[in-house]
């Protein structure tokens, strides 16, 4: 039995400046949607929404406290073209801006705007025919208008759920139900599988077809909604409607447990289905969206590849499980890979057939090393990259992984000392970064270059804490500090939360 998962949002009526652009951009000459029907969707979710805007405001999300939002994480970033700054001529047509509802997804949403079914306690089962059959490689067709360059980079997206899932993908121009991957104008999805179309475009043409914007577009694709319209998000961010564009508030409606499961996953910033933390902001010098926990405001709305999270929910969702009659004992929160029922699938810090090694990191010059913490606080001086390179890359990264163990029964204590590239830091930290989970390693970790956490003592959830630096520009170099304390009583086996 399947559930749909994750999130929901609404939209608005927009004016109707670009309303002949925004048609053509979304019709284009290959989609068999219509305009007769793309307006019947937009005027159900209006109509549902109108009435409750100033409920949804006034009960959804709370004002960040001054403090927060005053910490320090560089300048802005303003290298990545955003899913709302690409998707702008066609946002009166889309939901949560990259979302092409159906018009039974569109009236199950607009039943629950309007009845206010924001706290059910039960999630209901959804239409079972959005989902695609694990026993069927779900086809899929390239526009002949796309790239070969483009065309390039969306397979590595298609190869990447097909090589972390039981879902297998075939290219076929002309089977029913397929997957059309589309230079239409800006990045966007329908959600699930369309039974009703003959084939389903999900648009990921230039500026779209990263690794990480496409595998987002194709999550959609498999079922999936965004992460920070979670009934619980509130529990974890910030939104700051009083830097919401109005006619853009309904971007940050909260998906009803009644339409969308959770998957008994946590909330995980670093997923790549979380918005951007300036995503419709009035003043975009200005977050709309801020992280409750310290450390973690880089993390949003990375599109470098999915999250491990990302990858468990597409497992959960269709039972990869079953696969394998019997199922590994897996370290460090990883699973059972389908693909290989002999080995585990495993989180990135992690390497071998049971996720207990170090990676071996692609950087050169790493000094990677497993450190074993004593009563006593210990330095060390990481690097990772070439020193004397000069040429970026901001598509293309490399890795270089260290972890730090406490012995059994105790914790590690962690201080950073000097900070990654912190005289020409930058938020979302783009050319080199530092990755730390502090034992929750099936969820992304907190990204820093910055002085923003430089001095705070983190304490680890268990008796490792797992590092990774990224490098896409020159040479990564950064001091920590660390040292082993008594766990007090508390248990320090894994902290697997999506478990």
């Amino acid at each position: 039995m399947h559930f749909l998962p994750f999130i929901f949002c609404i939209p608005l009526v927009f004016g109707a400046p670009t309303k002949e652009n925004a048609l053509n951009k979304i019709l284009i000459e290959e989609n068999p949607d219509t305009a007769g029907n793309r307006e019947k969707i937009r005027g159900i979710i209006n109509k549902a929404f109108a009435n409750r805007i100033p409920r949804v405001q006034g009960r959804q999300g709370v004002a960040p406290p001054v403090k927060l939002a005053a910490l320090n994480y560089g300048p802005k970033n303003n290298q990545t073209h955003r899913f709302e700054e690409l998707n702008s001529e066609i946002n009166e047509y889309t939901f949560e801006s990259d979302i092409m509802l159906n018009e039974k997804q569109a009236n199950n949403l607009a039943n629950s705007i309007e009845n206010g079914h924001y706290r059910a306690k039960r999630q209901a089962i959804v239409d079972t025919t959005l989902f695609w059959n694990v026993s069927v490689p779900i086809a899929y067709q390239f526009d002949s208008k796309l790239s070969a360059n483009n065309i390039a980079n969306v397979r590595k997206a298609i190869q990447f759920w097909n090589d972390n899932s039981c879902l297998s993908f075939n290219e076929d121009n002309n089977a029913n139900n397929r997957l059309f991957m589309s230079s239409a104008g800006g990045c966007w999805s329908y959600v699930g599988k369309q039974v009703d179309m003959p084939y389903q475009v999900v648009s990921v043409g230039p500026n779209c077809d990263t690794l990480g914007t496409a595998t987002h577009e194709l999550m959609h694709a498999l079922g999936f909604w965004h992460q920070q319209s979670r009934s619980d998000r509130d529990d974890y961010v910030y939104v700051d409607f009083s830097n919401i564009i109005p006619s853009q508030a309904y971007n940050f409606q909260k998906m009803p447990l009644d339409q969308a499961q959770l998957l008994n996953l946590k909330y995980d910033y670093g997923s790549v289905m979380q918005y951007y933390p300036y995503a419709f902001a009035l003043d975009s010098s200005k977050y709309t969206i801020l992280a409750k926990e310290s450390g973690f405001q880089n993390s949003m709305g990375q599109r470098e590849a999915p999250a491990f999270s990302d990858l468990v929910a597409i497992n959960k969702l269709y039972n990869c499980d079953k696969k394998c009659t019997k199922q590994m004992t897996c370290s460090n929160c990883g699973f059972t890979d389908s693909r290989n029922c002999n080995q585990c699938k495993c989180p990135r810090y992690f390497s071998g057939p049971t996720c207990d090694a170090l990676p071996s990191g692609s950087a050169a010059n790493c000094n990677g090393e497993v450190l074993q913490a004593s009563s006593t606080w210990q330095t060390f001086d990481a690097k990772a990259g070439d020193p004397n390179s000069y040429t970026s890359s901001t598509t293309n990264s490399t890795n270089c992984f260290w972890h730090i163990k406490a012995p059994a029964g105790q914790k590690v204590e962690f201080k950073m000392t000097k900070s990654p590239m912190a005289a020409i830091c930058m938020q979302e930290c783009p050319w080199q970064a530092l990755e730390i989970n502090m034992g929750k390693f099936d969820l992304y970790g907190m990204i820093t270059c910055c002085d923003t956490i430089l001095n705070q003592v983190f304490t680890s959830e268990q008796n490792m804490v797992a590092l990774r630096g990224v490098i896409k520009y020159n040479q990564l170099t950064f001091s920590i500090q660390y040292r082993a304390v008594p766990s007090q009583g508390i248990a320090t086996t894994n902290v697997c939360v999506s478990r």
